[in-house]
């Protein structure tokens, strides 16, 4: 079947939102204008790379009745799982979706103990169950968007959605419908973090972990994620630390708000020395990211089904656990490491070129160290009358901030990715691929 035109039908048609949108500004955006596309091309963040001339338009209405409760629901369920995991009776074993040596392998797999875990998180509120979450969602042949990762913690498109978007808005002179999309999220939801925990912006002893250091952080792009945040931080008056200065006790917050990774070990070792049996409020709390691991995106609907009574609003594609590896390659599917991120480490099999070369990493990752996923046609943004070597395939990743015990945030600003369609697919999207500014518009 062929794949989902993001632009046009299959009579040739615009689709409601790029008529829309081209209707009211008068500028085809299928064929921008050259000042455009070079303000593009270079523009002008260290680590930003290029910004995709062709924006990706959602209908206002998909997003708001779609995208954003699904996404919402998802990072509701994950909250619900890692209090089931952290301070609760582990019901996902009880209940077989896992047996306890899985799940004792997944966690292994993230560097955590599942006794360490529970001695972290042991008299903790819910509440304290605060994460960034961003999924990757493709579109598959039918136009239904489906879940094919999840990201928790140091989440990337924070930043950068944002600035693509910003930048994409301001070289085409276009002012979005509804305005509010260009704001990012983050500063609102640090403020309903604070309120919820009776403090304020500009309050004393209020710290921020923005992400790695400039001397452990190589790629430009996580730097530019980590500037940004700090940005935010600053701007609300919270104090920029990392969790080393935690660890020497030389600073006693009155609430912490980690933007970093949940699972490096500075954050761990923090747990127990800042986090374990007080009650300091923080956000973006030791280990919640585990929860990303894709052995659990191997639970697919049952994620919502079982911890929240809700038929699954955006569906996952069957995922299965590999709990030893086996003898041989599957000829279709996408392999990927559980505990893999940023691109690396996912195998699409059908064009693994060197497939005992991938088996034998496979056994190097352990019990339950890999997922098997169905493959999804993604959808393309195949603009009228150009040649095929200028098809992207598209992957979006909308932002959900868990402020507290089901209390969360959809930011408006949605992150997009486009990879070319004539490239190799050795990875996932996130590798070699250009900033999708992504406008949402009312048809």
């Amino acid at each position: 079947m062929a794949a989902f035109n993001e632009i046009i039908y299959e009579s040739g048609r615009k689709r409601p939102a790029y008529a829309s949108l081209e209707a009211r500004t008068g500028i085809d955006l299928c064929r921008p204008m050259k000042p455009v596309s070079e303000r593009l091309r270079f523009p002008g963040a260290a680590g930003c790379a290029t910004i995709y001339p062709v924006p990706l338009i959602l209908d206002e209405r998909e997003y708001r009745d779609v995208l954003a409760p699904g996404v919402l629901q998802r990072a509701l369920a994950l909250q619900e799982l890692f209090r089931d995991l952290s301070v609760g009776s582990a019901r996902c074993v009880q209940a077989g979706l896992l047996t306890l040596e899985d799940l004792e392998n997944l966690l292994r797999s993230e560097g955590i103990e599942w006794e360490a875990l529970r001695r972290w998180w042991l008299g903790q509120n819910p509440d304290q169950i605060r994460f960034v979450y961003g999924p990757d969602l493709v579109r598959d042949a039918q136009g239904r968007w489906q879940v094919i990762e999840d990201n928790v913690g140091c989440v990337r498109g924070v930043a950068e959605g944002y600035f693509a978007l910003e930048t994409f808005l301001r070289a085409a002179k276009i002012r979005p419908r509804p305005q509010r999309q260009s704001k990012p999220g983050l500063a609102e939801a640090l403020v309903a973090f604070l309120n919820r925990v009776g403090l304020k912006p500009g309050d004393p002893n209020l710290y921020g972990i923005p992400g790695p250091s400039p001397s452990s952080c190589p790629d430009p792009n996580n730097r530019f994620e980590t500037d940004w945040k700090r940005d935010q931080l600053d701007s609300l008056g919270i104090i920029v630390t990392q969790p080393e200065r935690l660890l020497e006790r030389a600073i006693q917050p009155s609430a912490l708000i980690n933007l970093s990774a949940t699972l490096v070990p500075s954050v761990q070792q923090m747990a127990g020395a800042i986090f374990e049996g007080q009650e300091m409020p923080v956000f973006g709390a030791p280990a919640v990211g585990l929860v990303a691991s894709k052995g659990f995106h191997a639970l697919g609907h049952e994620l919502t089904t079982f911890y929240l009574n809700e038929p699954a609003m955006l569906p996952t594609p069957p995922t299965q656990l590999l709990r030893k590896p086996p003898d041989h390659l599957a000829d279709e599917g996408v392999l990927k490491r559980s505990n893999g991120c940023g691109g690396t480490e996912v195998y699409f099999l059908a064009n693994a070129k060197d497939r005992q070369a991938v088996l034998n990493e496979l056994k190097d990752w352990g019990p339950c160290g890999g997922v098997l996923q169905e493959r999804v046609s993604r959808s393309i943004l195949d603009v009228p009358g150009s040649s095929a070597s200028s098809r992207v395939f598209v992957e979006i990743r909308p932002i959900v901030y868990v402020t507290g015990w089901k209390s969360a945030l959809v930011d408006g600003v949605v992150a997009g990715r486009a990879v070319s369609t004539s490239g190799d697919l050795i990875g996932n999207i996130s590798r070699g691929a250009w900033h999708l500014p992504v406008i949402r518009e009312c048809v």
